[in-house]
Protein backbone atom coordinates (compact mmCIF):
# COMPACT_ATOMS: atom_id res chain seq x y z
CA UNK A 1 0.00 0.00 0.00
CA UNK A 2 1.22 3.80 -1.00
CA UNK A 3 0.78 6.59 0.36
CA UNK A 4 1.15 9.79 -1.72
CA UNK A 5 2.99 12.45 0.67
CA UNK A 6 0.77 14.92 -0.66
CA UNK A 7 -2.19 13.51 0.16
CA UNK A 8 -1.34 13.72 3.66
CA UNK A 9 -3.24 16.77 5.73
CA UNK A 10 -1.86 19.24 8.39
CA UNK A 11 -3.22 17.85 10.51
CA UNK A 12 -2.55 14.08 10.07
CA UNK A 13 -3.66 11.01 8.16
CA UNK A 14 -4.95 7.87 10.14
CA UNK A 15 -5.32 4.46 8.19
CA UNK A 16 -6.80 1.37 9.84
CA UNK A 17 -7.01 -1.98 8.05
CA UNK A 18 -7.25 -5.31 9.02
CA UNK A 19 -6.49 -8.43 7.59
CA UNK A 20 -9.69 -9.91 6.37
CA UNK A 21 -10.16 -6.59 4.59
CA UNK A 22 -6.70 -5.35 3.33
CA UNK A 23 -5.09 -7.60 0.94
CA UNK A 24 -2.18 -5.97 1.21
CA UNK A 25 -1.52 -6.53 4.80
CA UNK A 26 -2.41 -10.03 4.39
CA UNK A 27 -0.01 -10.50 1.98
CA UNK A 28 3.14 -9.20 4.53
CA UNK A 29 2.15 -11.02 7.13
CA UNK A 30 2.00 -14.77 5.20
CA UNK A 31 5.69 -13.36 3.51
CA UNK A 32 6.93 -12.74 7.36
CA UNK A 33 5.30 -14.98 9.52
CA UNK A 34 4.57 -17.81 6.94
CA UNK A 35 2.50 -20.36 8.33
CA UNK A 36 1.75 -19.62 11.48
CA UNK A 37 -0.97 -17.07 10.01
CA UNK A 38 -4.05 -18.93 9.69
CA UNK A 39 -7.17 -18.48 8.32
CA UNK A 40 -8.61 -17.86 10.93
CA UNK A 41 -6.19 -15.63 12.53
CA UNK A 42 -6.59 -12.06 11.96
CA UNK A 43 -4.26 -8.65 12.00
CA UNK A 44 -5.41 -5.14 12.73
CA UNK A 45 -3.32 -1.67 12.03
CA UNK A 46 -3.73 1.54 13.38
CA UNK A 47 -1.59 4.09 12.13
CA UNK A 48 -0.98 7.78 12.11
CA UNK A 49 0.91 9.87 9.37
CA UNK A 50 1.80 13.59 10.26
CA UNK A 51 4.25 15.40 7.96
CA UNK A 52 5.45 18.49 8.67
CA UNK A 53 9.00 20.24 6.81
CA UNK A 54 9.08 17.27 4.02
CA UNK A 55 9.54 14.71 6.89
CA UNK A 56 6.49 12.13 8.26
CA UNK A 57 6.20 10.88 11.33
CA UNK A 58 4.15 7.30 11.47
CA UNK A 59 3.41 5.96 14.99
CA UNK A 60 1.24 2.76 15.15
CA UNK A 61 0.60 -0.37 16.18
CA UNK A 62 -0.46 -3.97 14.61
CA UNK A 63 -2.52 -6.60 16.88
CA UNK A 64 -2.01 -9.90 15.12
CA UNK A 65 -3.46 -13.55 16.40
CA UNK A 66 -1.05 -16.51 15.02
CA UNK A 67 -0.82 -20.10 15.51
CA UNK A 68 2.79 -20.95 15.82
CA UNK A 69 4.66 -24.32 16.91
CA UNK A 70 6.05 -24.04 20.70
CA UNK A 71 9.92 -24.38 20.02
CA UNK A 72 10.17 -26.80 22.96
CA UNK A 73 7.22 -29.47 22.88
CA UNK A 74 6.67 -28.83 18.99
CA UNK A 75 2.44 -28.18 20.24
CA UNK A 76 0.60 -25.57 17.82
CA UNK A 77 -0.71 -22.58 19.93
CA UNK A 78 -2.83 -19.42 19.15
CA UNK A 79 -0.39 -16.47 20.08
CA UNK A 80 -1.43 -12.85 20.23
CA UNK A 81 1.08 -9.90 20.20
CA UNK A 82 1.05 -6.18 19.88
CA UNK A 83 3.69 -4.31 17.99
CA UNK A 84 4.37 -0.60 18.70
CA UNK A 85 6.27 1.27 16.30
CA UNK A 86 7.07 4.88 15.68
CA UNK A 87 9.62 5.33 12.64
CA UNK A 88 10.45 9.10 11.13
CA UNK A 89 10.94 9.02 7.22
CA UNK A 90 12.91 11.76 5.47
CA UNK A 91 13.40 12.38 2.10
CA UNK A 92 16.11 10.34 0.45
CA UNK A 93 18.03 13.26 -0.65
CA UNK A 94 18.66 14.78 2.68
CA UNK A 95 20.60 11.67 3.46
CA UNK A 96 22.81 11.77 0.55
CA UNK A 97 23.14 15.54 1.63
CA UNK A 98 24.10 14.48 5.12
CA UNK A 99 26.17 11.60 4.01
CA UNK A 100 28.39 14.17 1.49
CA UNK A 101 29.00 16.40 4.36
CA UNK A 102 30.15 13.77 7.19
CA UNK A 103 32.35 12.56 4.64
CA UNK A 104 33.78 15.55 4.34
CA UNK A 105 34.15 16.09 8.08
CA UNK A 106 35.56 12.03 8.37
CA UNK A 107 33.11 11.88 10.97
CA UNK A 108 32.55 8.68 12.78
CA UNK A 109 28.58 8.19 14.25
CA UNK A 110 27.98 6.01 16.68
CA UNK A 111 24.43 4.25 16.07
CA UNK A 112 21.68 5.02 18.84
CA UNK A 113 17.96 4.07 19.18
CA UNK A 114 16.40 7.17 17.43
CA UNK A 115 19.06 6.06 14.33
CA UNK A 116 16.63 2.82 14.27
CA UNK A 117 13.25 4.57 14.32
CA UNK A 118 14.51 6.86 11.68
CA UNK A 119 14.37 5.45 7.75
CA UNK A 120 14.03 7.23 4.52
CA UNK A 121 11.82 7.64 1.36
CA UNK A 122 12.14 8.23 -2.08
CA UNK A 123 10.24 10.10 -4.44
CA UNK A 124 6.53 11.34 -3.62
CA UNK A 125 4.81 8.22 -1.92
CA UNK A 126 5.52 5.96 1.23
CA UNK A 127 4.75 2.29 1.03
CA UNK A 128 3.32 0.92 4.38
CA UNK A 129 3.59 -2.51 3.16
CA UNK A 130 7.96 -2.50 3.85
CA UNK A 131 7.58 -0.29 7.13
CA UNK A 132 4.78 -2.91 8.65
CA UNK A 133 7.13 -5.67 7.31
CA UNK A 134 10.25 -3.88 8.77
CA UNK A 135 8.92 -3.35 11.86
CA UNK A 136 7.42 -7.20 11.97
CA UNK A 137 10.95 -8.53 11.78
CA UNK A 138 12.77 -5.93 14.53
CA UNK A 139 9.81 -7.52 17.11
CA UNK A 140 10.46 -11.43 15.98
CA UNK A 141 11.18 -13.26 19.16
CA UNK A 142 13.72 -15.70 19.27
CA UNK A 143 11.61 -18.30 20.14
CA UNK A 144 7.87 -19.27 20.66
CA UNK A 145 6.77 -21.01 23.64
CA UNK A 146 3.27 -21.95 24.21
CA UNK A 147 4.32 -21.25 28.03
CA UNK A 148 7.27 -19.91 29.93
CA UNK A 149 8.04 -22.87 31.71
CA UNK A 150 6.97 -25.06 29.09
CA UNK A 151 9.15 -28.78 29.71
CA UNK A 152 8.88 -29.75 26.02
CA UNK A 153 9.41 -33.26 24.54
CA UNK A 154 11.43 -36.01 25.63
CA UNK A 155 14.72 -37.07 23.72
CA UNK A 156 14.25 -40.58 24.21
CA UNK A 157 10.72 -41.01 23.50
CA UNK A 158 9.58 -38.03 22.24
CA UNK A 159 6.44 -37.48 24.86
CA UNK A 160 4.95 -34.08 25.93
CA UNK A 161 6.99 -33.89 29.13
CA UNK A 162 4.09 -30.82 30.10
CA UNK A 163 1.69 -34.19 30.29
CA UNK A 164 3.53 -35.72 33.07
CA UNK A 165 6.72 -37.61 33.35
CA UNK A 166 7.51 -40.23 30.56
CA UNK A 167 8.94 -43.22 32.67
CA UNK A 168 12.37 -42.99 30.83
CA UNK A 169 15.38 -44.14 33.17
CA UNK A 170 16.81 -40.63 33.37
CA UNK A 171 20.70 -41.05 32.80
CA UNK A 172 23.06 -37.73 34.12
CA UNK A 173 26.01 -38.23 32.25
CA UNK A 174 28.89 -35.32 30.83
CA UNK A 175 28.59 -35.78 27.14
CA UNK A 176 32.46 -34.38 26.91
CA UNK A 177 33.82 -37.51 28.95
CA UNK A 178 32.28 -39.72 26.03
CA UNK A 179 35.72 -39.29 24.33
CA UNK A 180 37.46 -41.32 27.16
CA UNK A 181 34.51 -44.05 27.69
CA UNK A 182 36.84 -46.65 25.47
CA UNK A 183 40.39 -45.45 27.25
CA UNK A 184 42.74 -47.92 28.90
CA UNK A 185 45.48 -46.64 30.81
CA UNK A 186 48.81 -48.23 29.85
CA UNK A 187 50.11 -50.74 32.57
CA UNK A 188 52.88 -49.87 34.12
CA UNK A 189 56.34 -51.26 33.32
CA UNK A 190 58.17 -53.22 36.08
CA UNK A 191 60.84 -52.02 37.98
CA UNK A 192 63.71 -53.88 37.80
CA UNK A 193 65.51 -54.91 41.31
CA UNK A 194 69.22 -54.10 41.46
CA UNK A 195 71.20 -56.91 41.95
CA UNK A 196 74.08 -56.93 44.74
CA UNK A 197 77.21 -57.55 44.08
Amino acid sequence: MEILIEDIPEEGLTINADSTTAPWLSSVLKEVIGNRFTDKDKAELAVTLIKYDGNVDITGELEITSHPECDRCLKVYEEKETIPFHVLMAPLYESRQQQKEEEKDDMEKELVKEDMEFSFYEGDRIGMDEIVKEQMLLMEPFKHLCKEDCKGICQRCGKDLNLGPCGCKEEHRDARWDALKNFKPAKPAKKKRATKR
